[in-house]
Parts: C-alpha cells; sequence; structure tokens
C-alpha cells in the first residue's frame, strides 16, 4: 500500500493505491487522516482508493470514529466495485459518503 496526501482549498485527498493488508498500513492512514484533522477540522477529508477492493475493519472503525467523535467530513471514492459492494453491504455508504468511480 501506498499513500499520497493532496491539498487543495476546500478539501485534502488521501489517495491509496494498493491493498492495505497490515495493522501498520491501517496506522499509517489514521496518522495521515489525523494530522489534516489536526490542521483544520473543518476541511473535508476525500479518502480515494485506486486498486483497493477491501478494507481493514480497523480502518473502518477508525474512519467512524473521525466521523461520529470528531465530526469530521469524511469522503471514500471506491474505484473498485468490490469495495462499493462491500461498503453498501455493511451499510457505510451513506455515513462514509461513498462515491463510486471507474478507472
Amino acid at each position: 500500500m501506498e499513500s499520497k496526501i493532496t491539498d487543495a482549498h476546500s478539501h485534502s485527498v488521501v489517495t491509496v493505491t494498493g491493498i492495505v493488508k497490515t495493522i501498520a498500513e491501517t496506522v499509517i492512514l489514521k496518522e495521515q487522516i489525523g494530522t489534516l484533522l489536526q490542521r483544520d477540522p473543518q476541511k473535508k477529508i476525500v479518502i480515494d482508493f485506486i486498486d483497493t477492493f477491501v478494507i481493514p475493519s480497523a480502518l473502518i472503525g477508525t474512519l467512524q470514529k473521525f466521523i461520529l467523535s470528531d465530526n469530521a467530513q469524511i469522503s471514500v471514492i471506491a474505484r473498485v466495485p468490490q469495495l462499493y459492494e462491500l461498503l453498501d453491504n455493511l451499510c457505510l455508504t451513506t455515513q462514509f459518503n461513498v462515491i463510486q468511480k471507474m478507472g
């Protein structure tokens, strides 16, 4: 897994390539998102999963905590249909503001 942060005026994008497999990778993403929220708690964060078809439950829990406890504005872009289907089956598409894009 690799991640890259891009800042725009109204939002920040965390682009994730590869599959998030390990706890260490989940911690990296958690820290990146946490740092963005510390800098500007009102700024929207978009997490763009380029080729990920699944995300660990620890990352799902982290995103829920940021949204519910910290009032973070987070959106997830699912570019692989299986990831969108997973989040839909878990009833998380609304909470995570999931956008389905191809490619």
